[in-house]
């Protein structure tokens, strides 16, 4: 039986990057009550196709528009004609996320990265491929961004890195995460945080906690998506939306704290800022790490592991 995780996936990476862009105008009017508008495009490898005056992208390059390229469609739809034309290689690029190097000046680095795994250890492997490997030949489209650069120079090179993608088969962009940015005299920490320099710098996550400011904290997420976006990053792998039980847990620092009422209600106001009240190109996708962390690897005093977790209705807001 096929997956539909690729489907999921798609559905996120509409509207990443800042040369490729799937956003889905049908999806945001619907919501409004309005006909969808034209929205901006950019091309460096494509054509533009005209169909009842207005523009799309030929991502596939075949002179014709696909329903994947109609941005009047649903997401749902544009996702589903798009999995039914991927290869199963395609679809198992899906699956992964690694860390994508920059290349000298912001251009695509070619160099494959290799060392020991930071978490489990073992041999020597592939962490990093080559971008042109990545996109091509492994058909990666998910990244994560570890690199600390100017803002500058690091929207010229995930520029780059989307022109590449706009290049390949489907035409279809990567998605560029990252881990925390925005904490004061925050050190680079490998799968923890990049260091704090280029962006506007905050307190901690337990610090801005400590604020018991709602408002303040979705400020403080509407500021950093801004600035993600501006340079080309969709995706934030934080914060950790769990309740902190245990001290020696390593990812006690990355929670909004024990007290469980107040943790829900400060990563409600996370998502509403990084995300805006609707999702549409100025969105940032924060992931709140549901998925590898909530609930999991707190030590409890015992010799069990704790487990907590939020329902998505608790973190609504």
């Amino acid at each position: 039986m096929e997956s539909t995780r690729p489907v999921a996936k798609l559905r996120r990476l509409c509207g990443t990057g800042l040369v490729l862009s799937c956003v889905a105008p049908a999806a945001l009017a619907a919501r409004r009550g309005a006909e969808p508008s034209q929205p901006e495009l950019g091309a460096r490898v494509v054509t533009l196709l005209r169909v009842d005056g207005a523009l799309f992208k030929d991502l596939d390059k075949n002179g014709a528009l696909d329903a994947y390229e109609d941005w009047r469609r649903p997401v749902a739809e544009r996702a589903k004609d798009l999995v039914s034309r991927m290869t199963v290689e395609e679809k198992a690029g899906l699956m992964v996320g690694p860390s994508l190097p920059m290349g000298p000046g912001g251009t695509p680095s070619e160099q494959p990265v290799y060392g020991v795994n930071p978490f489990s250890g073992g041999p020597v492997a592939l962490v990093s491929p080559g971008t042109s490997d990545a996109l091509h030949k492994r058909h990666i489209v998910q990244f994560i961004n570890r690199e600390n650069q100017e803002p500058r120079t690091m929207a010229k090179w995930l520029n780059a890195v989307q022109e590449l993608a706009e290049g390949r088969r489907l035409g279809t962009p990567v998605l560029f995460v990252t881990n925390p940015r925005n904490h004061y005299g925050a050190a680079a920490s490998f799968g923890i945080a990049e260091a704090s320099s280029a962006f506007s710098q905050w307190p901690g996550t337990l610090g801005l906690a400590a604020t018991r400011d709602v408002a303040l904290v979705e400020e403080f997420a509407r500021i950093a998506a801004q600035e993600y976006v501006s340079v080309g990053i969709r995706g934030a792998y934080h914060p950790t939306a769990d309740v902190a039980t245990e001290p020696r847990w390593g990812r006690f620092r990355e929670t909004f704290g024990e007290d469980a009422a107040l943790a829900a209600e400060l990563i409600g106001a996370v998502v509403r800022g990084f995300q805006g009240p609707t999702l549409g190109p100025k969105s940032d996708g924060t992931r709140g790490q549901w998925a590898n962390v909530v609930g999991l690897y707190q030590p409890c005093p015992a010799r069990f592991f704790c487990a907590a977790s939020f329902t998505a209705a608790t973190i609504s807001g």
